[in-house]
């Protein structure tokens, strides 16, 4: 029996892939136990998985407000790096101006998305 399992493939073709072939490696597990379906967007296969049609395989970021209501639930697995993500300077560094304007935005955004609720 295989898992259903919803990944994304980016219209932008510049875009790095998934790091789903990573994750199989680190948590060894086999392709063959499941059955991969693509969506061109992250949040329909979240939809997909909030809806109890399979698995999907995304940013925690995107999914952690519905972990916290307890709609979905994550595996208990070895996380692997992704490129597609930010990845900014420690404070140490000095910034530029446009570099602090930039990374003031995120801390923004990222507290929204964790005090929402």
């Amino acid at each position: 029996m295989t898992t259903t399992v919803y990944l994304t493939k980016w219209k932008n073709n510049k875009l790095p892939d998934s790091p789903w072939k990573n994750w199989l490696t680190e948590n060894k597990e086999s392709l063959s136990n499941f059955e991969i379906k693509y969506f061109d967007q992250e949040l329909y296969g979240v939809y997909e998985a909030l809806a109890g049609k399979g698995l999907v395989f995304c940013s925690e970021t995107l999914v952690s407000n519905f972990v916290k209501a307890g709609t979905l639930q994550p595996i208990v697995s070895q996380g692997v790096d992704s490129m597609l993500c930010y990845y900014i300077p420690t404070e140490s560094w000095q910034h530029s101006a446009k570099m602090q304007a930039f990374v003031d935005w995120l801390k923004l955004v990222i507290d929204w998305n964790l005090y929402s609720e």
